[in-house]
């Protein structure tokens, strides 16, 4: 199916725009998703270290981690030297059991601060984890449930979304605009095109377009006038041709390279016969012709003595000979 020169521009512009958008978006989406990420982690490490300020050289951490948590918001989480669980804000039941395979922790008692994204249960949503070390070889642990950040960035992809559909939106818009009025004149210029192809030189008047563009559409009219001219006069030319050559009294034929008959007058029809073969007796004439020379001889054609000449014509590879 023939696909117009709009439609592909507009189709290349669309695949364009759409990788282009959705390249930006995922970046700007990223971004802001470590932001939001980079902020939780700032705030929560400075709170974490405030909290094992806190509690420097409290004897009673389990009194102290819920007052604090109320105060920073998350749940904080005091581990010993032993690795037991000294206080828990939100489970206070798991004080004294061991706090198991805790990678933040681990990072923290080797002077780090740990960071850890995961479930502390299987049933918790998703945690934000920062350890830090504290006096006595303790380890204070802060944890924020992932929701409200989850949320805010569902809510800012949609509305990225939304944003970029309305700017996808205008974007073709414009564009539909742009190829339009670059299209127009194109379109324009390619019926003229077929209707001088056809003969038909009464062609559209140029399309009101600036620059280049204009300038080839009234050079393509100036040329469909141009060329109705010089067919007008070659018409002519070949008109009088016809009636002279038709006119003639002597026969006359124009033979092509392989010695076939192009072209015959009135004259030398009786003479060639039918079937349109050059006749033998003809034919060597028709070769020196050929070969560059002028011909002359008395010879029989049709049961009638006539007197031949062959002259190359000027192109290469052509001949005619006059009989009479």
């Amino acid at each position: 199916m023939r696909v117009s020169l709009r439609a592909k521009l507009m189709l290349t512009f669309v695949a364009l725009m759409t990788i282009t958008s959705a390249g930006t978006l995922w970046s700007i989406h990223r971004s802001l998703s470590a932001d939001l990420v980079a902020a939780l982690d700032a705030r929560m490490t400075s709170q974490a270290r405030g909290v094992a300020e806190e509690m420097a050289g409290a004897g009673h951490p389990a009194r102290l981690a819920p007052r604090l948590a109320n105060v920073t918001g998350a749940r904080i989480t005091v581990v010993g030297a032993n690795g037991l669980i000294q206080s828990d804000s939100l489970e206070p039941t798991t004080v004294g059991r061991p706090i198991g395979d805790a990678p933040e922790i681990a990072r923290a008692r080797r002077g780090g601060t740990g960071r850890e994204i995961r479930r502390l249960q299987g049933d918790e949503p998703l945690q934000y984890l920062v350890a830090v070390q504290a006096d006595l070889g303790r380890v204070v642990r802060l944890a924020m449930p992932l929701d409200s950040e989850i949320e805010t960035r569902a809510r800012m992809r949609n509305r990225l979304l939304v944003g970029a559909a309305f700017g996808l939106l205008g974007c073709l818009v414009l564009s539909w605009i742009f190829i339009r009025a670059v299209t127009r004149p194109l379109q324009s210029m390619t019926r003229n095109a077929e209707k001088i192809a056809r003969g038909d030189y009464d062609v559209e008047p140029p399309a009101d377009a600036g620059g280049e563009l204009g300038l080839l559409a009234r050079a393509m009219t100036r040329a469909a006038g141009e060329v109705e001219s010089r067919v007008g006069e070659l018409t002519q030319q070949r008109d009088l041709l016809s009636a002279v050559f038709g006119g003639l009294v002597e026969g006359v034929a124009v033979v092509g390279r392989k010695g076939e008959i192009v072209l015959v007058n009135a004259a030398a029809e009786p003479l060639l016969g039918e079937g349109g073969a050059l006749p033998a007796p003809l034919a060597p004439l028709v070769r020196r012709a050929l070969a560059g020379e002028q011909a002359d001889e008395e010879l029989e054609l049709s049961s009638r003595a006539v007197r031949a000449t062959a002259i190359p014509l000027g192109a290469p590879g052509r001949s005619w000979c006059s009989t009479t």
